[in-house]
């Protein structure tokens, strides 16, 4: 007989949100919409721990560390394409490193840093009328849903995998 193994978002002992203060506008509205979330699910005040680094960059690092002593970490942060191709040595390094760390703690280390191509794009992908409100809301022009904002699709993200990862 199949086994079907699914999780559900569930409160947990710990959550850590790494987060950039580069495009900080975007950050901080990433990490209140994980917050959100989180206290959502029934993850008490007490149990979430930021830590804010320099950039993208720094967030690797800092998962590391950190990872030990969480159930799960969130990766936030925003970087914005420009004219040069750092864009992508700090986007591919950044993601590579946080994968890098879940697959060493072998736990949830979740992606949560936009690489956007424009600031708006950047907006409307972390906006806080998305968690503020069960309508609909514009942004930039566009439907704004709940999951426009990477900080609460990565927390959700997390405690699924948690309880996934508890049931294996």
């Amino acid at each position: 007989m199949v086994k079907l193994f699914q999780g559900s978002p569930r409160a947990c002992n710990s959550i850590a949100i790494v987060v950039a203060r580069f495009n900080s506008e975007i950050t901080s509205a990433l990490t209140d919409g994980a917050i959100h979330t989180l206290k959502e699910a029934g993850v008490a005040d007490d149990n979430i721990y930021v830590y804010h680094v320099p950039g993208a960059l720094e967030i690797p690092l800092m998962c590391e560390i950190v990872a030990a002593r969480h159930d799960a970490v969130i990766a936030l942060g925003c970087v914005i394409q420009g004219d040069t191709p750092h864009f992508d040595y700090v986007c591919n390094e950044a993601s590579r490193g946080i994968l890098d760390v879940s697959l060493r703690w072998r736990k949830p280390v979740m992606m949560g840093v936009l690489t956007c191509a424009t600031y708006a794009q950047a907006q409307h992908r972390s906006s806080r009328s998305a968690f503020n409100t069960s309508e609909d809301a514009i942004v930039n022009g566009e439907k704004a849903t709940p999951e426009c904002n990477k900080g609460c699709e990565c927390a959700r993200a997390a405690l699924e995998m948690i309880s996934l990862i508890d049931q294996s």
